[in-house]
């Protein structure tokens, strides 16, 4: 898959989407107008003490109806508008918190990621199994324990605020190869960028549904024992505007049912990618032929959300999905037509000791630039066995620890930001006791030294295990936690790699409304504008292992010479930038087009590998830098 090349179509998805909606809400007022009209409305205009104007009683006699009304148009049509920006503005605002808000809205019950429970635990090490594999940060796990039918989705504006929430029925009737074939499919809806177009779907059609609840209220005002023909008029005014409403509703429905179904195609044959298994997403679509419940899912926010699901949410006649027979077909051709019933009792997960050695692997693996961007946003069946590898090394190594728990997620962050050189972690630990506690200092040494055998990939898939974590922190625990790990930085007076990392990693997701404003702010394509920060990055990246200067200087050149777009603009800095000022580089280029951001990583990447190979050290800071720009990249895959 071409990420960078699928952000760009998700964009242009959801312009074609904002245009669509346009048409709808000026076909809306269109239809409204002429029911005011037709009602006898707005022959005269009378303005009230207030100065707004407001159409006239209905004038009772036979005189020719005037079609063109200007004033009555412009008052139909700012009420419209209004009503439908405001009722969207407030839907989306409601959701402005992410993946997880919209899991709690449709009654999703949050998953810790120490659970015990055999189905939970099933679930969680596959997600976590799957994030660690594709690179992205660990995503919120939900479990929608009142729904018996099969389905799952992803939610979230970006890849630093996602949720995944699956369905009771899913985790207890699909096999481990079925509920990974389910949760691949919805990797490949955070990785397309398909979150963010579903999240903008959701504001649109409640604004719309408004327009049809105030023709609901205008029918029932008008509809008392009255007979008073201006309440008679109102009424059907209402019943108009009400149907009008519906209709635009079913539009609406439509125009995400037509996005939705090819989208679902498409994370299909993903998951097939991603797992090289067919049989896992087919057969789990097989098993929602044969469930009674299917894969209905009863709440009654569920309408909102329809568009997201794995599978068909509502029982209604208007399909947000392709047939399920079609899905089956496109994954597995020779399929015999028959599906499949729910599945026994499934052996519980296997223990890190029951599955093969995992070594870690830190050493130069050779690696092409092609290679490397090929992986932006992709999974592979190697980049999935490696996943599962890991996530075992990992828990191995920290033990029984609750990743997504405040204080743990604390602890973890803090010890990986330490110094391996004795006299500088003493002194981080001395920090720690005095601006913390002695109980957390010794928790943080502790978790240190259990991590001291990980390599650098693996320390950084740790950091976005805990994303879950630290989406908890409150604002003021934020800044207090983000000073801290400021302090330990500095307690040798210099910047090193690792802590580079651990701070960028805090400060993008702890930044004000940053995935929000970064998923939605538009993107501008002038190279020019971004040489600065691109240039001081990618001399970064040239002089992380170069013995001097003139051999980064030329490592940089070579690889932006090669890049179309930043060869007329891009030069050497003036001045030798530092790792400090690396966040600020990073932020600075978060409003570049895909198409620079692609380019900025591809030169990165070369230079990278301008020795024809690379050290996990840095393909750890390159998966950084394109985890920055909204392109996960996964490990340094291993011999």
């Amino acid at each position: 898959m071409d990420f960078f090349g699928a952000q760009d179509q998700a964009r242009g998805r959801t312009k074609q989407l904002v245009a669509l909606y346009f048409a709808a809400i000026l076909a809306i007022i269109v239809c409204i107008y002429f029911v005011f009209i037709l009602a006898g409305f707005g022959k005269d205009m009378v303005n009230s003490q207030s100065g707004l104007s407001y159409p006239a009683a209905p004038i009772q006699n036979e005189e020719p109806i005037d079609l063109i009304n200007p004033s009555l148009f412009f008052s139909v049509a700012g009420g419209v508008i209004l009503v439908i920006v405001g009722a969207s503005l407030y839907k989306i605002s409601t959701l402005g918190k992410g993946g997880a808000a919209i899991a709690k809205s449709v009654g999703g019950r949050q998953i810790d990621m120490s659970t015990n429970n055999p189905d939970e635990r099933k679930l969680m090490n596959i997600v976590e199994e799957m994030s660690i594999a594709s690179g992205t940060p660990m995503p919120d796990v939900f479990i929608l324990e009142g729904e018996q039918g099969i389905n799952a989705f992803a939610a979230g504006h970006d890849l630093n605020d996602a949720a995944v929430a699956v369905t009771k029925g899913a985790i207890q009737q699909l096999s481990r190869d079925e509920l990974q074939g389910v949760i691949a499919h919805e990797f490949s809806h955070i990785l397309s960028g398909d979150m963010r177009l579903n999240i903008r779907l959701i504001g649109p059609l409640f604004g719309l549904l408004v327009i049809a609840f105030i023709g609901r209220m205008f029918l029932y005002s008008g509809s008392g024992r009255s007979r008073d023909k201006n309440q008679g008029n109102l009424a059907l005014v209402g019943l108009a505007i009400m149907v009008i409403g519906y209709i635009g509703v079913i539009f609406g429905r439509l125009i995400q049912a037509a996005i939705s179904r090819q989208r679902e195609y498409l994370a299909d044959a993903s998951a097939v990618q991603f797992t090289r298994n067919p049989e896992g997403i087919g057969n789990a679509l097989r098993r929602l032929g044969y469930t009674p419940a299917g894969s209905k899912i009863s709440h009654a926010h569920a309408e909102d959300t329809a568009h997201m699901f794995f599978a068909q949410a509502l029982g209604s006649s208007l399909s947000t999905h392709p047939p399920l027979p079609k899905r089956i077909q496109a994954v597995m051709p020779d399929w015999d037509g028959s599906f499949l019933a729910p599945r026994k009792t499934e052996s519980p997960e296997p223990s890190s000791q029951e599955s093969k050695k995992a070594k870690s692997f830190g050493g130069a693996i050779p690696m092409t630039a092609a290679t490397a961007m090929a992986a932006v946003g992709s999974l592979s069946e190697d980049h999935l066995r490696e996943g599962i590898e890991r996530r075992i090394r990992i828990r191995k190594s920290l033990g029984p620890v609750n990743l997504d728990n405040i204080q743990e997620t604390r602890s973890t962050f803090a010890a990986l930001i330490l110094s391996p050189e004795d006299k500088v972690f003493s002194d981080q630990i001395e920090i720690i006791r005095t601006e913390s506690s002695p109980a957390f200092a010794e928790t943080v040494e502790s978790r240190s030294r259990s991590m001291v055998t990980l390599s650098a990939s693996d320390r950084f898939a740790v950091m976005e295990l805990c994303f879950p974590g630290l989406r908890k922190l409150k604002k003021d625990e934020q800044e207090a936690f983000t000073a801290l790990l400021q302090k330990l930085a500095d307690a040798d007076g210099k910047l090193s790699l690792r802590e580079s990392l651990v701070l960028d990693v805090v400060h993008r997701q702890f930044a004000p409304a940053g995935s929000q404003k970064s998923s939605s702010q538009r993107l501008e394509k002038n190279v020019a504008k971004f040489s600065s920060p691109i240039s001081k990055l990618l001399y970064l990246v040239a002089s992380l292992e170069s013995p001097d200067g003139e051999t980064a200087k030329r490592e940089f050149e070579e690889a932006v010479s090669k890049q179309p777009l930043l060869a007329p603009t891009v030069r050497p800095p003036e001045s030798i930038p530092e790792l400090s000022h690396l966040s600020q580089i990073l932020a600075e280029m978060s409003s570049a087009s895909f198409a620079i951001r692609k380019e900025v990583l591809e030169a990165a990447a070369a230079i990278v590998l301008s020795d024809n190979e690379t050290s996990d050290r840095e393909w750890t800071f390159l998966r950084l830098i394109s985890l920055s720009m909204g392109a996960p990249m996964p490990p340094l895959p291993g011999n």
